[in-house]
């Protein structure tokens, strides 16, 4: 038996690498989905691939560019995760 899947699982912690945010991501779609907090906007997270950066950035979590109209968050391992979001 597993234990119960709750929407609280679903909150991205940016400072995990891309690789293992972006099988969450898979892992809970289509329930409860993964969601993030930027700025004031909460996102629901549909999708996503891991994109390399042209550079790094300081702090998890940040928006450091567009690719293919996604944007692209930089993650806890240096590398990026291009987001497909609803």
């Amino acid at each position: 038996h597993a234990h119960k899947i709750t929407k609280a699982q679903g909150k991205i912690d940016w400072h995990q690498s891309a690789a293992s945010i972006e099988r969450q991501i898979r892992a809970l779609n289509p329930w409860p989905m993964s969601s993030c907090q930027i700025g004031d906007l909460s996102l629901r997270i549909w999708d996503a691939k891991v994109v390399p950066l042209e550079k790094s950035a300081k702090i998890p979590g940040t928006v450091m560019a567009f690719h293919e109209d996604c944007p692209v968050i930089s993650t806890g391992d240096g590398t990026g995760l291009c987001l497909l979001i609803g």
